[in-house]
């Protein structure tokens, strides 16, 4: 069992010298999903990035017409795409609306429209939606522009990895379900370039990257108790690759 943990400043290597990675964190909404479903720890199959960034604009041609009130159905368009396709991500953060003058009627919207899936062909799918309802619905009422700013490639971790911390998680006793992560992390660029997986395990109330974030210590331990045993798990196939290649092993919590 995990006793103890100690932190060492890592080096980073060249993508040739890594032969694989698991990280093992505490996440955010990811993990009402673990404490509801009773489980103990998670296995990553994927993250989505950001995958695709629209930039709209929104500019009124008629007078009086409101681009906010424009903007404010873009916004709820965006969410009734995400929430018909299964595992979707639709996010309107960034709004900027011109004169921005209490007793001004907008006449310019500019915003930001963040489309995820796990999975390309799905994802595309939503974006042509999204660009036939903005056409459908704003064609003649005002004038909009769409600018592509983002895309990220779906990112699917590796078996292998995936196997061996669910092995990991059984031979210590604990129960684990098949997740994938709706938020970027640095492991789907070394899913680039080197064998890949993660384990996440509840937060209080999935509250994560917050002053108050919340873990047990029996929680924190069965995420480094499954880390390590997927750790030795595939330490045992060493001898199959080159001498020069390493495991990345990284904890977050």
């Amino acid at each position: 069992m995990v006793r103890s943990v100690k932190w060492t400043r890592s080096t980073w290597r060249r993508p040739r010298h890594i032969r694989g990675e698991l990280v093992d964190r505490v996440e955010a909404g990811d993990s009402i999903d673990i404490t509801r479903r009773g489980k103990t720890v998670a296995r990553l199959t994927a993250a989505t990035a950001p995958r695709k960034r629209v930039g709209a604009n929104l500019l009124r041609s008629l007078a009086r017409l409101d681009a906010l009130v424009a903007a404010a159905e873009v916004v709820l368009l965006v969410e009734r795409i995400a929430k018909s396709h299964a595992s979707a991500v639709g996010t309107v953060g960034c709004l900027a609306v011109h004169p921005n003058s209490r007793n001004v009627v907008p006449g310019q919207v500019s915003m930001t429209v963040d489309l995820r899936h796990p999975e390309d062909d799905k994802l595309d799918v939503m974006e042509a939606t999204f660009r036939q309802e903005i056409r459908a619905r704003f064609d003649g009422r005002l004038t909009c522009s769409l600018t592509e700013i983002w895309r990220s490639p779906a990112v699917k971790f590796d078996s292998r990895c995936i196997d061996a911390v669910a092995a990991g998680a059984a031979a210590a006793g604990y129960s684990s379900l098949r997740l994938h992560s709706g938020a970027g992390h640095d492991s789907a660029y070394i899913a680039r370039v080197a064998p890949t997986s993660m384990i996440f395990i509840p937060c209080l109330n999935g509250l994560s990257h917050n002053e108050a974030e919340s873990s047990t210590k029996e929680q924190c331990q069965a995420g480094a108790q499954t880390l390590l045993n997927a750790v030795l798990s595939l330490d045992r196939t060493v001898g199959q690759l080159p001498s020069t290649q390493e495991l990345h092993v990284c904890r977050n919590f």
